[in-house]
């Protein structure tokens, strides 16, 4: 069987994206780190992870995140979408509509865009392996899901 394989968006120095990435490559998995900055994972290739920056509302970056890990590793048997925006939550009011807008692009369209171009690798992933090994994808959410 092959090693596992990761990917993990949001994953920001200090926030749960990044633990998740250093919890994985302990277990053996090989991970795949991404942020909307690179400079932002400081630790994670020495924790054995690969760091690529990947904005989720970027089609482009998605796309080449998917190059790089089906060139790499064939494969994907994990995948937690951690990414997301707080910014534009508030009251109706006072709302800054272009932040909102954002945050929305972010925390809803990013997620769909993500399943869309990784589910085929892992669906491909699980029929490679059979009912041996199950594929996951794990969406983290927040309380700001709440006002939505």
């Amino acid at each position: 069987m092959s090693q596992k394989v990761a990917l993990v968006t949001g994953c920001s120095e200090g926030g749960m994206g990044y633990w998740f990435c250093v919890e994985l490559a302990k277990k053996g998995y090989t991970v795949y780190a991404t942020s909307r900055r690179i400079e932002s994972m400081k630790g994670l290739k020495e924790a054995g992870c690969k760091v690529h920056e990947m904005d989720v509302t970027s089609k482009e970056a998605i796309e080449r995140v998917h190059e790089i890990i089906k060139i790499e590793s064939g494969r994907l048997d994990l995948f937690v979408q951690n990414a997301g925006l707080t910014a534009g939550i508030g009251p109706l009011l006072t709302l800054d509509v272009e932040k909102g807008m954002k945050t929305f692009e972010a925390n809803f369209w990013g997620p769909v865009r993500c399943v869309q171009q990784f589910a085929p690798l892992m669906i491909e992933t699980f029929k490679k392996d059979g009912s041996k090994i199950k594929t996951r994808i794990i969406q983290v959410g927040s309380v700001w899901g709440e006002f939505g």
